[in-house]
């Protein structure tokens, strides 16, 4: 089990871990490339939900 130190959320793969962190971060790295839009997200699937 992999576990976040911050809210104590528990994931079978370590990558699923590294991404949910980002939630808990001030950094965003998924960032919309649509001309005009400044938004970034800390999920791929929140910039997924925003580009629809």
């Amino acid at each position: 089990k992999f576990i976040c130190d911050v809210c104590e959320k528990e994931f079978t793969q370590s990558g699923n871990l590294k991404t949910h962190k980002y939630t808990h971060a001030a950094e965003k790295p998924h960032k919309c490339q649509e001309e005009g839009c400044a938004s970034t997200f800390a999920q791929l699937a929140q910039l997924k939900y925003h580009m629809r």
